[in-house]
């Protein structure tokens, strides 16, 4: 059994022994895709000042063709950097854990250390895709969202296709739901179920976003301690 398949596995798992609760949840109910606001100007201002900084650390990503099966790995251009101090504090703090229960009703762990993705020259994108297979909850927070216009930027999202390969989908894009995710705005979505893209910038369009993965919590510790 390959590596992937095996994470595959874990995640089924996983989500099986939450799906009741997750399938009356007003995510669901929202058809697996939420946008919210929950930072002040001060929480903003230091996410801000978090990815500006930690973009010294940046590498470029450029895959102009995936052979993947539609998980992860999709084509893309983007820089990527990881979080800072500040960074990690939101992705674990108790607003962001009471946020994420009361639109699922369930308790989550971060899968990982924050990190940023930024994108800024004209062309760069994350192409069609379902997350990684330890993402069970994709939690998107756009801090800087400057010079937009048109398409430029935005978060595509194919609600009622989740079965759909990348290739069908970019033969026929129809049943899509695009996204202006601005600076603030936080988007919760069920990314390793529904396929999703981030939309070719446009020139002087500049965005800097944290995506950050989420598991259940008691099955994260559980799976952590079977592992020692």
């Amino acid at each position: 059994m390959t590596a992937l398949d095996t994470a595959e596995l874990d995640q089924r798992r996983r989500l099986s022994r939450v799906r009741e609760r997750l399938a009356t949840s007003r995510l669901v109910r929202g058809g697996g895709l939420l946008r919210l606001r929950m930072l002040d100007g001060g929480q903003l201002g230091g996410l801000v000042a978090d990815a500006l900084a930690s973009h010294a650390n940046a590498t470029e990503s450029r895959v102009q063709s995936s052979e993947s099966r539609g998980r992860g790995d999709p084509d893309r251009w983007l820089e990527s950097a990881p979080g800072g101090q500040v960074l990690n504090d939101f992705v674990s703090s108790v607003d962001m854990a009471g946020a994420l229960h009361a639109l699922t009703g369930v308790d989550w762990t971060p899968a990982g250390p924050g990190s940023w993705s930024y994108y800024r020259s004209e062309g760069h994108h994350l192409g069609i895709h379902r997350d990684v297979a330890v993402c069970d909850l994709a939690v998107i927070t756009c801090v800087l969202d400057e010079g937009r216009s048109g398409m430029s930027g935005l978060l595509r999202v194919w609600p009622t296709r989740s079965r759909a390969t990348p290739d069908e989908l970019r033969r026929s894009a129809h049943g899509h739901v695009d996204l202006h995710v601005s600076a603030g705005d936080t988007v919760v979505l069920l990314g390793g179920l529904l396929p999703h893209c981030v939309l070719p910038l446009t020139v002087g369009h500049l965005r800097i976003v944290a995506p950050i993965c989420y598991q259940p919590r008691a099955l994260a510790t559980e799976s952590r301690a079977l592992s020692r």
